[in-house]
């Protein structure tokens, strides 16, 4: 008996939860622009438009006892499981620490959280009028508020995709089959295409993972607003395009589609090597004085400062000989633009909140104020003569209550 599974919606997810892996496994491939290009223009939509077809084959959810069980059984379930199990893994081969087990999801565990809370609110949204509208200006509220806790600030700020699979019906994807629907779709990805070439000017990758609250962006709530609205767009024009080329035949990939959660659950187990102290992964920062002889290097140090951020996501270095900062993010191993705030960059310390980094030019006589995650510098101040390690100090605020705000008791 033939099938009534739509073999479309089966290379659509099979095709998304391979392009998951590919993005997940990015981590290994060598740094280069090239490569750094290829993930932005990958996560501005391929997110979208997994949670998308979530949403989609969500329709039939109802408050029902069954639907709750099953809710339990293939969602919660699995999450408390794996995230126990990635967590185990990761500690006893990969020699790491985690913190906050089952309130902030580890790597992929982020999805079930996301699907369960998602689920939840399948028949709050499925036939309200202007519901699509209403989870835009969700999610572009969330990144005022929302935190880290099961991954809500992903949750909120990825919903308007959901709903809008929600609200999608076969009559309104039809359209995407046409001859004209996959041309444009073409012209779609030309446009992200370029657009990702240049992610760094108009927005940064962290904007791409919906995570993060926009202080931590350290843009105004204005920018932030239209950043946010700017990568709902795209990440809905990349959806329908992606969809408009999905092939219509079925196949022994169609097949594979039915499981995808198996896939998705079981591609989050990678080894790092760290029992045995072997390296297995260097980040080449520019040496902008090739010509000068290691022996002449400033405490034999090429970067003397380096300082990594609470999350674990983001490295400020100072490249001391080389007069520059650059903020690295991890485990991508990405390096941001070269900061140029002064000379002879010295020491690295993180601020007190832990979103941005202080460091001293030694030869300029000034510190800066570095942004972990927009990889900008914030500000600087002049100090004293030659300024090398830095640190952070607390005072009263009555103390400085009557500095200007320029002055570095305000800093």
């Amino acid at each position: 008996m033939a099938s009534s599974r739509d073999p479309w919606f089966d290379n659509a997810k099979m095709a998304l939860v391979t392009l998951v892996v590919v993005g997940h496994a990015w981590v290994v491939l060598p740094d280069s622009t090239t490569n750094d290009h290829l993930y932005d223009f990958l996560y501005a939509w391929h997110m979208p438009a997994f949670v998308f077809l979530t949403g989609y084959l969500s329709q039939r959810w109802t408050y029902t006892r069954a639907r709750m069980w099953q809710l339990v059984r293939t969602v919660a379930v699995p999450y408390v499981l794996f995230e126990a199990a990635i967590a185990m893994f990761r500690i006893h081969v990969g020699g790491e620490e985690l913190e906050n087990l089952w309130r902030d999801p580890h790597w992929p565990m982020w999805y079930l959280s996301a699907l369960f809370f998602w689920r939840l609110l399948t028949p709050v949204f499925k036939n309200m009028w202007g519901g699509v509208g209403l989870a835009g200006v969700i999610s572009l509220v969330a990144g005022l508020y929302a935190g880290d806790t099961l991954d809500v600030a992903r949750v909120l700020g990825l919903l308007p995709f959901f709903v809008l699979g929600l609200k999608a019906t076969p009559e309104r994807l039809e359209l995407l089959r046409s001859r004209a629907a996959q041309v444009a779709a073409v012209g779609v990805f030309a446009g992200i295409w370029f657009l990702t070439s240049r992610t760094d000017d108009w927005a940064g990758t962290e904007w791409l993972y919906y995570r993060a609250r926009y202080e931590e962006l350290d843009v105004s709530d204005g920018q932030a607003f239209l950043t946010r609205a700017a990568l709902l767009v795209l990440g809905t024009l990349g959806t329908w395009a992606f969809l408009a080329l999905v092939p219509r035949v079925r196949g022994w990939f169609t097949q594979m589609g039915a499981y995808t959660l198996v896939v998705y659950l079981f591609h989050g187990f990678v080894v790092m090597d760290r029992r045995t102290g072997r390296i297995t992964k260097v980040k080449r920062l520019p040496n902008l004085i090739p010509d000068t002889p290691r022996e002449l290097y400033l405490l034999d140090s090429a970067h003397h400062g380096i300082s990594m951020d609470p999350t674990g996501k983001h490295i400020c270095v100072a490249g001391t000989m080389s007069d520059y900062a650059t903020v690295v993010s991890y485990p991508r191993m990405k390096r941001s633009k070269l900061l140029k705030g002064g000379l002879k960059p010295y020491w690295v310390t993180q601020s007190w909140n832990g979103k941005h980094c202080y460091i001293s030019w030694s030869g300029s006589d000034t510190v800066s104020k570095i942004s972990y995650r927009k990889a900008k510098i914030v500000r600087t101040t002049d100090v004293g003569y030659h300024p090398q390690r830095v640190r952070n100090g607390f005072i009263q605020r009555s103390y400085v209550a009557d500095l200007p705000q320029d002055q570095p008791g305000h800093g």
